[in-house]
C-alpha cells in the first residue's frame, strides 16, 4: 500500500493516510459519522458545490457528526461539524488561524440546507487548542487519534503515547487493507478447465514434445 512503509512511525502523514484512515473510523464507528476527502475544500472553493456533488452523495446534515481534516503550513488541523447542536469546532495546536477554513465550511453548510429545502441555521464557531505535539511530524497521527476519540465518544484522550498510538494506527490500516485483498481475492472467479480447453492442452503437450524429439534427432 503506497504511502505505508517503514517510515511510518518517524515520518509526517501524506493525504493518502489521513483519508484512509477516517474511512476506516466512518465504517467501524457505531454514530452517524461522515469524513470529507482532505481535498475537499480546494475542490468546493475551485468548482462549487455543483461540481463537489460526487463527494457529497451522502446526506452528509443527516450525519450526527462530520470530520474535515485541514492541512496549512505542513500542520494538521481537524475541523468537526456537530449537526446536532449546529456546532463548527476546530482542534489544533499551533498559533495558526483557522478562520478562512471554518467560513468556507460554515457556507458549504448553508448551501447544502438551502439546497435540500432546509432553513439556514446559525452555525456556532468555537476553537478547541489541543495539547502540542514534541514534533511537528506528529500532527497527522494525533489529529487522527483526536478523530477516533470523538467517532467513539471517547473522552479518555491520550497525548503523551505518540509512538504508541502511531502503531496502533499503522496496525489498524494494514489490518484493513489485509481484509480489502481477501475480499478482492474472494470476489474473483475460479479458473474454469472445461474439456475443450484439456484437450487443447493435450494437443500443445503432444506437439511440444514432437517439435522436442525432431531437435533432439537433428543434433545427433
Amino acid at each position: 500500500m503506497a504511502g505505508f512503509g517503514t517510515t511510518f512511525y518517524t515520518y509526517k502523514y501524506n493525504e493518502n493516510m489521513i483519508n484512509k484512515y477516517l474511512d476506516l473510523i466512518t465504517t467501524q464507528s457505531t454514530l452517524k459519522i461522515h469524513a470529507f476527502n482532505v481535498d475537499f475544500i480546494d475542490k468546493y472553493l475551485n468548482d462549487g458545490m455543483r461540481e463537489t456533488k460526487v463527494w457529497t452523495k451522502i446526506p452528509v446534515l443527516n450525519t450526527k457528526i462530520i470530520l474535515f481534516p485541514i492541512h496549512i503550513k505542513e500542520e494538521w488541523a481537524l475541523i468537526v461539524i456537530f449537526t446536532k447542536i449546529k456546532t463548527i469546532a476546530c482542534y489544533y495546536n499551533k498559533n495558526l488561524n483557522y478562520e478562512f477554513e471554518m467560513a468556507v465550511i460554515k457556507k458549504f453548510l448553508i448551501s447544502r440546507q438551502t439546497i435540500i429545502g432546509h432553513h439556514p441555521s446559525k452555525w456556532k464557531s468555537i476553537y478547541f487548542h489541543i495539547p502540542k505535539q514534541s514534533s511537528s511530524h506528529n500532527s497527522g497521527p494525533w489529529i487522527l487519534h483526536l478523530a477516533k476519540c470523538i467517532s467513539f465518544n471517547n473522552t479518555n484522550i491520550q497525548h503523551n503515547y505518540m509512538p504508541v498510538i502511531r502503531k496502533t494506527q499503522y496496525k489498524e490500516l494494514m489490518m484493513d487493507q489485509i481484509i480489502i485483498n481477501a475480499v478482492e481475492v474472494f470476489k474473483t472467479p475460479p479458473t474454469v478447465t472445461t474439456n475443450d480447453t484439456v484437450q487443447k492442452k493435450k494437443k500443445k503437450k503432444n506437439v511440444d514434445h514432437a517439435n522436442q524429439s525432431w531437435i533432439q534427432r537433428t543434433m545427433d
